[in-house]
């Protein structure tokens, strides 16, 4: 497998693995960053609906979330009854796909005149139509007071509900405190009327109360109140600027708020609707992204004519937006022993032009020859986190190899994501395993002790020695010794094996031999076998295997079980017995 990836070095030195990587320009979609799509947008024919669920995830690998504008009244449409099918389903169509879901519910809009729902109106809330002239009895669009006490103890009662469904679901990217504003964006340039910082602040905090485990993002609530720019970094939210491409390039227009959030909170960015772009310079874009470090952009616009015509620009931007780990070099512990540890050093490079604001972590996977998980091994002092964009940070790691992890050769694989060791983050690197962990190379486990085994010649008796590691420490103790002959491609059959050899002299002679870290053999009794049992075990080969049962093994303060090579069974050797009941034994190799 090592030989078919693209590691610019691989090098071992001793007891340690030296590897060299490098960014291999794939595309990737990570959680909680990305380029996203608009499904639903102003309306509920706008973008990607028109397209059909499948468009996204077949046709526009770039794209790693899906953005859903909608108003409170689909939400919400008879007082107390909540409709969050529009959310679900959107979930359930991207998630499998690796794609996470971003929200908005706005009470605004120039699609729907009532956004809020009219009941409401109903409950006497106050409002007032409005349309480009500003407000107008005759107006097309319907605008709630927001400062009105009705209307703010009703929308937390949604957010309250919102909130205890989907807070710390890892389908859902983020939520945009949206209900203020036309469009959800903050401003009331639409109708001209105002709404109090009180009444700002308490949007803020209904949102932040009930999303303690959700990124939330803020749109230009505090451009009318600075005051409130601390209050939100402070409770963790970020900034999200919508539109800044409206009539001309404005990329650096709230270059302020982005240098004041992005080292602590997300940046989410907008261009507009893409067919509106004026003055619009792809590589101008691009570099913009290295000064206000966004971990999301949002493509405005049916996303079949934008991959037609910007195909370029998102492919490039899909690449540079959010965090992008590498681990630029690799230095890992080849061979350890039983209970020992790995070293492990790791230059961390961020391609990305953002750092991740949630903690990841790394984490180095064992797996043994039939591709199984042996044994994970997380770094809790290290999180990806720390990392800023386009920086280096070195990982020094010491990780202990748990106590039933038995001596062999084993593939180890290097991965990022929870702190219980589950990857969550695609690298830019080849050798992955399907679930984000990527190949490094073969770790050598040497056990506490071996055996060597052989027939003794002329009878059904087996002489097995016991090899202690010459590295091997601490103190023994063995309650029992068992050797037991297996039906080969027939499972474990009995606990111990069609035939059982129970030993108590086995048992002194290895514990002896181990507390001494001296050699030592046995010899079994013959193995007879007649009758019945002959007729179904002859000429059927037998993994035979010993059991040293209960073996504890005293380090300092802690105790382990003992490790040989294969763990609770150690594999001997192959037995044969004929139609008279002769054995032939076979060694392991």
């Amino acid at each position: 497998l090592g030989e078919a990836l693209v590691i610019l070095g691989s090098v071992s030195s001793g007891e340690e693995l030296n590897l060299t990587f490098a960014d291999n320009d794939t595309i990737l979609r990570n959680p909680n960053m990305g380029l996203y799509s608009y499904y639903y947008d102003n309306d509920t024919n706008c973008y990607d609906i028109s397209y059909g669920a499948d468009l996204l995830y077949k046709e526009v690998p770039e794209v790693s979330c899906v953005y859903l504008r909608f108003c409170w009244a689909f939400l919400e449409p008879k007082k107390g009854e909540y409709d969050f099918s529009m959310i679900d389903s959107a979930i359930q169509r991207y998630s499998a796909e690796g794609m996470q879901v971003g929200i908005r519910i706005t009470s605004s809009e120039t699609g729907y005149p009532y956004a809020t729902p009219s009941w409401v109106y109903d409950e006497g809330c106050r409002g007032f139509w409005w349309d480009e002239s500003g407000v107008n009895a005759n107006g097309h669009y319907l605008m709630p007071d927001f400062n009105d006490p009705i209307f703010l103890d009703y929308q937390e009662k949604l957010v309250t509900e919102l909130g205890k469904r989907y807070n710390g679901n890892p389908n859902i990217a983020y939520v945009d405190i949206g209900n203020m504003g036309t469009w959800g964006e903050g401003h009331t340039f639409t109708s001209g009327v105002m709404y109090s910082q009180d009444t700002a602040k308490r949007c803020i905090d209904m949102y932040a109360d009930n999303f303690p485990d959700t990124h939330l993002f803020v749109i230009n609530l505090t451009q009318h109140y600075a005051q409130l720019e601390d209050y939100c970094i402070e409770r963790g939210i970020g900034w999200r600027n919508d539109s800044f491409w409206v009539s001309s390039p404005q990329l650096y227009t709230y270059q302020s708020q982005y240098d004041k959030y992005w080292k602590t909170n997300p940046i989410n960015m907008e261009a507009q609707h893409w067919e509106h772009l004026k003055g619009w310079n792809e590589d101008e874009a691009l570099a913009a992204f290295s000064d206000i470090h966004p971990s999301y952009f949002g493509l405005q616009w049916y996303i079949g004519n934008l991959m037609g015509g910007y195909r370029s620009f998102v492919e490039r931007a899909a690449k540079r937006i959010g965090y992008r780990f590498l681990p630029e070099t690799v230095s890992i512990t080849n061979k350890t022993r039983a209970h020992g540890y790995i070293e492990l050093n790791i230059m961390w490079k961020n391609n990305g032009c953002a750092p991740a604001y949630d903690n990841y972590y790394p984490a180095i996977t064992l797996k043994n020859k039939n591709g199984s998980i042996e044994t994970v091994m997380v770094d809790p002092d290290f999180t990806m986190k720390s990392i800023d964009p386009d920086s280096n940070l070195i990982e020094q790691a010491r990780l202990r190899l748990n106590a039933a992890v038995p001596g062999g050769e084993y593939d180890a694989y290097l991965s990022v994501g929870k702190l219980d060791g589950t990857p969550q983050i695609a690298m830019p690197m080849d050798g992955d395993d399907g679930d984000r962990r990527y190949y490094l190379g073969k770790i050598t486990v040497l056990p506490d002790y071996e055996f060597a085994t052989e027939q003794i010649t002329g009878t059904n008796k087996l002489k097995i020695t016991l090899i202690p590691n010459s590295g091997m420490v601490g103190t023994y103790d063995i309650l029992q010794t068992t050797v037991g002959f297996f039906e080969e491609g027939a499972g474990l059959g009995a606990v111990y094996g069609d035939i059982t050899i129970h030993s108590n002299e086995a048992t002194e002679i290895f514990e002896q031999g181990l507390n001494k870290k001296t050699t030592v053999s046995f010899e079994t009794e013959a193995i007879k076998l007649s009758g019945e049992y002959l007729e179904k075990l002859k000429n059927k080969k037998m993994i035979v295997k010993i059991r040293m049962y209960n073996l504890g093994m005293e380090k300092g303060d802690n105790t382990y079980r003992g490790t040989g090579l294969d763990g609770v069974f150690t594999e001997l050797g192959t037995a044969v017995f004929d139609d008279h009941g002769s054995m032939t034994f076979t060694p392991r190799q």
